[in-house]
């Protein structure tokens, strides 16, 4: 990513999400850039900042920096201010949005300082927010490559491998010449080790056309991993973008509940919990939820099952479906990590059927990668973000919803499920809209914002209702669909063969792409886009409350004047933002860690909810 240098130029980070109501006052003044709306030829951009005598940063006054790009974000907090400077920045539009976060100085006496001797964050206000808007053009510059390490991600808790073996994915991005992309023909080497035992550290290499490394030996406790580009003649790249590093920590996890789990339907291929609350089909949602890797993403996934489990049935229990059956897809320390935290909870009308993760989602990813071609993606996710395109032989439902971990519901998941019941007899996967053209371009056409375009290019409107390329009204832009919420006619894909048929459509998007060599950057949601380019019909389209995305709003803040949506621009970039009340908010790329902007509050919030209180009301 262009701005992935930012991880390494400041490491006290908090990542801020955005707040539409905006003004500006006298207390920051931007320094440099000195003008809005500024154009540089240069990646690396000064950013000098001032504020007022009253609000001088210190123990009491802090500010905050995020800075916004195309493709993400990057932020930081300091207490003191400095002449700093972005580096490595692509070309493109960028936006700096500044938060100065104080203690109303006639108070300061009153609040208490933690133990470093800064201010509590409880004790903090925002005082005012500031943007500057500037464009970085490029032109034919000459960039060299850069390299990132995107996961295990920095102070991230990786459950400690039976096998000793961590794999790390990182992402390269190709140098330029003349503005053009070139091949990097080299190589990545990972060092790593304790953080007490540096000296001792152990290293591996590989080629840079890849995205994974497996680092063996890894010990329990707190790691450091470290990557940098080699060259053909085997010269280290010196240029400061072409390395990376990222802290993470190995844990162990006890199953200290004593739960037994059934055998289930599958065979021993799956186990059943609480099977006397699991209803009949007619009555009985089925979700689907796939937890791997580290401890992050297991407590990710029991927030987010909090929040739907609190929204449910908020009608009372006398609606269309009574009983929840949760289809969890877990790793070994996954099924530690739930069966301690949900399933000795033993709520009511509430049953679990859990499946191997390495069956379900490692066996088919592997294959299917090897079969295509493709580099497993540089996506945190790892093989878990091709899963859903293995669910539908082996859940054991008739329909079922695959929900991912990065969400938080304000509604009862029953209407989601409702719809989706209600959607014409033709769709077998449903999904909400993506809030601009899925990455790597479905074909669009730009010049009428209701057509639609198949493979060919050809408009596919069409007045039957349900699908991509069907007149699906004002809320549907044919962008293509976010993997947040997919639902799933199970049944209907077993008796038409599931499987052969996505891999014949996805061949048959291929060939007739006019990309050189297409690959899935987007894991499954990327192939499921595809897919439903060459068959539209077989698709329905979620209303856009059940996923307000934030790269939306993140996107609205880079593109648009303070407080505007779809404003001019954004349309004119393919980019909406749904203005309705939230049913789902998807917090992607872990934006919820935010410090309470935006959504983020209720993060906390059902984070830190206690699961008995949960119980008692759905009880």
């Amino acid at each position: 990513l262009g701005m992935s240098v930012l991880d390494r130029w400041l490491s006290s980070c908090c990542l801020l999400l955005l707040c539409i109501n905006l003004s500006y006052s006298n207390h920051i003044t931007f320094v440099q850039p000195q003008k809005a709306n500024m154009t540089f030829d240069t990646p690396n951009i000064p950013l000098t900042l001032a504020t007022s005598p009253e609000y001088s940063l210190g123990a009491h006054t802090i500010i905050c920096v995020d800075v916004m790009w195309g493709q993400g974000e990057q932020s930081f907090c300091k207490n003191e201010l400095a002449d700093w400077v972005l580096r490595g920045l692509e070309s493109g539009d960028y936006a700096v949005r500044v938060t100065l976060h104080s203690v109303d100085p006639s108070k300061r006496e009153m609040v208490a300082l933690t133990p470093d001797g800064h201010i509590d964050p409880n004790d903090i206000v925002v005082v005012e927010t500031a943007y500057r808007h500037f464009t970085v053009d490029l032109g034919d510059a000459s960039i060299p490559p850069k390299f990132q390490i995107t996961w295990p991600r920095n102070k991230e808790r990786v459950v400690m491998p039976s096998d000793g073996v961590v794999e790390v994915s990182f992402r390269v991005t190709p140098p330029k010449e003349k503005g053009l992309d070139v091949v990097f023909e080299g190589n990545v080497c990972l060092t790593w080790g304790g953080v007490e035992d540096l000296s001792g550290a152990s290293f591996v290499c590989g080629d840079a056309g890849s995205s994974v490394l497996a680092l063996p030996n890894v010990k329990a406790g707190r790691n450091v991993v470290t990557g940098v580009l080699v060259d053909t003649t085997g010269k280290i790249i010196s240029d400061e973008h072409a390395t990376s590093s990222n802290a993470f920590f190995v844990e162990e996890i006890a199953d200290s509940s004593g739960l037994v789990l059934e055998v289930g339907r599958g065979g021993g291929d799956s186990f059943v919990y609480n099977s006397e609350y699991c209803g009949g089909k007619d009555e009985t949602i089925n979700v689907v939820v796939i937890s791997a890797r580290t401890i992050d993403r297991y407590e990710e996934a029991m927030t987010m099952l909090k929040s739907l489990l609190f929204n449910w049935n908020r009608g009372g229990v006398g609606g269309r479906f009574k009983y929840i059956k949760f289809h969890l897809v877990l790793d070994e320390g996954g099924v530690k990590f739930f069966k301690e935290a949900l399933l000795a909870q033993d709520i009511a009308n509430v049953c679990y059927e859990i499946y191997n993760f390495e069956q379900v989602c490692g066996v088919g990813t592997t294959t299917f990668l090897e079969d295509y071609g493709f580099e497993l993606s540089a996506h945190y996710s790892g093989k878990a973000g091709y899963c859903r395109l293995f669910l539908s032989p082996v859940i054991n439902a008739d329909d079922f919803i695959a929900i991912e971990s990065d969400q938080l519901f304000f509604e009862d998941v029953n209407l989601l499920f409702e719809e989706f019941a209600d959607m014409p007899e033709s769709v077998l996967v449903a999904a909400p809209e993506m809030y601009q053209h899925w990455y790597r371009g479905r074909p669009y056409n730009g010049d009428n914002d209701g057509g639609r375009m198949d493979i060919n290019g050809n408009n596919n409107d069409a007045d039957d209702g349900g699908g991509v390329g069907l007149e699906q009204g004002d809320d549907w832009h044919g962008y293509g669909y976010i993997g947040g919420i997919m639902a799933f006619r199970s049944s209907k894909m077993k008796e038409q063969g599931w499987e052969n048929f996505w891999r014949s459509a996805l061949k048959s998007y291929i060939e007739s792409s006019s990309e050189e060599s297409w690959a899935p950057r987007l894991n499954d949601q990327d192939v499921f886009n595809a897919v439903f380019t060459v068959e539209p019909k077989l698709a329905g389209n979620f209303d856009c409350s059940w996923n307000l995305q934030y790269h939306a709003y993140m996107n609205t803040a880079r593109i648009c004047a303070e407080g505007e949506l779809n404003c001019e621009e954004s349309r004119r970039q393919n980019i909406f933002v749904c203005r309705k009340r939230p049913r789902v908010v998807h917090f992607m790329a872990g934006s919820y860690k935010s410090g309470g902007l935006y959504y983020s509050a209720f993060w906390d919030s059902f984070k830190k909810m206690d699961l008995s209180l949960i119980k008692f009301t759905v009880s």
